[in-house]
């Protein structure tokens, strides 16, 4: 169900189309409220008519209470201004109101990407599994501290956990947990298209918790060599 805030009662069956089965309310503390009750929500549509101040509020309440639902705004005409505006207040895509073939391809892209930051769970190998990422934009914060405490803590109740370093040209995840890795990211890269469980363990540094580690290269040129499919 995708939650829609629009005063215009067509609006639901205009949209649908596009994103699916929705429900309108007419004001932002209806859509609060239904947010409120909706937890498992993760598409929210802003309609035209919604006064920029307004949706811009709503999505930054959003981002801070519910940052694995996607904001969606529809404008009747898109400029500069609207979409920096969207931009800061946390506004994933805005959309002209018009081209419904582009709020579905938004609707699809902020779907899945609200599936990763919500936790998405996957089939690997027939056992469930969840990719939890620890990131900031900005160097020196802890990063490394923060995900190589949360990965041994893990390890040593008994769950099965692999820690990559993706901080590719400058990783100390290694240095950090006293191990000296005799293998890295970099040596899946020629196994591109084959990279299975026993690739995996090829390159696994284990350490004293139980914890598994795939650490970054050694060499900070190795860096642009690892392309995004061989992270996937």
């Amino acid at each position: 169900m995708t939650l829609l805030w629009d005063a215009d009662p067509a609006a639901k069956d205009r949209y649908d189309f596009a994103v699916g089965e929705i429900d309108r309310y007419d004001t932002q503390p209806a859509m609060v409220r239904a947010l409120e009750e909706a937890k498992d929500e993760l598409l929210v549509l802003i309609g035209p008519d919604v006064e920029m101040e307004q949706a811009c509020q709503f999505s930054e309440l959003v981002r801070v209470e519910r940052p694995e639902i996607g904001v969606l705004l529809l404008r009747r005409r898109l400029d500069v201004t609207v979409l920096g505006q969207a931009l800061r207040a946390g506004v994933r895509e805005v959309v002209t109101a018009d081209d419904l073939t582009g709020l579905a391809d938004a609707a699809r892209r902020s779907r899945e990407l609200s599936g990763r930051v919500s936790g998405h769970t996957t089939e690997i190998g027939g056992k469930s599994g969840k990719v939890v990422t620890i990131f900031s934009a900005k160097g020196g914060v802890g990063k490394t501290t923060f995900a190589t405490n949360v990965s041994t803590y893990l390890a040593s109740t008994g769950s099965k956990v692999l820690l990559i370093d993706l901080d590719l040209a400058f990783g100390d995840v290694g240095i950090s947990l006293q191990m000296l890795p005799q293998n890295s990211i970099i040596d899946l890269v020629g196994m591109a298209g084959h990279i299975d469980d026993a690739a995996i363990k090829a390159v696994v540094t284990n350490h004293d918790s139980g914890l598994d580690v795939i650490s970054a290269p050694a060499e900070p040129s190795d860096a642009d060599r690892v392309p995004g499919s061989t992270v996937g």
